[in-house]
């Protein structure tokens, strides 16, 4: 694996440099977090697809500014697949992430094979708990996210080893996504998406739970869910093997479908 760089925007990849592909898997993190969300997962489908992880703007090893939209990391993300051109592009977001894919996927209906949806919802107002928690610092937001994004059945210190590593250093950026995530609001207009999408809930996530899902599942006509048990909010850390299976699966069922 390694990272790369188009214009501003970091992304860890399996793709050689000016390597073309037929299909790639696009990962997009969450609020507060960077690339390194998907570690297990970028490289993990070498028989399927390409796989990506992108650093939004102001994330990571990118550089640029942090954004209150999430038209504009969609607009970032755009950029990423338009370069590197694929026969088919496959969506992949958690959280805020999952948010920029609905973004896409609405205002771009024919340019994607697929997504996964992960822990997302078509609203996402977000707890003055989580903007408490910024204003005290960083250290102070890990602390709560690894006490109420994560299931009672994980690892709880372990988990928040894997949240600091992913997470971004400034309060300042993960205050501005989640200001992105209280304004976005896409529920009327989920009918416009064409592609498949498979939605992953996580069936003790207290940040997006089920009923985000089911929304999701019951409005988007060419859907499929699946459920993660004992899993909260960031199931890629959680429960990667299961993560890996299914977006496996739901990576076979569309090819087959396209064939």
């Amino acid at each position: 694996m390694k990272t790369r760089f188009y214009k501003n925007t970091a992304y860890l990849s399996d793709l050689n440099e000016n390597e073309q592909c037929d299909t790639a898997l696009f990962f997009i993190h969450g609020a507060g977090l960077t690339k390194e969300l998907w570690k297990k997962q970028v490289g993990a489908f070498p028989d399927q697809a390409a796989t990506i992880a992108i650093d939004l703007p102001g994330h990571g090893e990118s550089s640029g500014s942090p954004s209150k939209s999430i038209s504009e990391y969609a607009d970032a993300v755009m950029a990423i697949v338009r370069h590197l051109a694929p026969d088919r592009a496959v969506l992949c977001g958690l959280s805020m992430g999952g948010a920029v894919c609905i973004d896409l996927l609405i205002r771009y209906p024919k340019a994607f094979a697929g997504a996964i949806l992960m822990h997302t919802g078509a609203r996402l107002k977000v707890s003055r708990l989580i903007f408490d928690a910024l204003e005290k610092g960083i250290e102070d937001y890990i602390d709560l996210m690894a006490a109420f994004a994560v299931s009672a059945k994980s690892d709880a210190d372990k988990i928040r080893n894997s949240i600091r590593d992913c997470c971004v250093f400034s309060a300042k950026t993960a205050e501005m996504d989640f200001m992105a995530c209280d304004a976005f609001d896409r529920m009327g207009s989920l009918s416009a998406i064409q592609v498949p999408v498979l939605v992953i809930t996580g069936s003790d996530d207290l940040v997006t739970p089920g009923k985000y899902g089911t929304y999701l599942h019951e409005n988007i006509k060419n859907s499929y869910r699946y459920v993660v048990k004992d899993a909260g909010h960031l199931s890629p850390l959680e429960s990667p093997e299961i993560i890996n299976e299914q977006i496996g699966l739901f990576l076979k069922k569309i090819s087959g479908q396209a064939g």
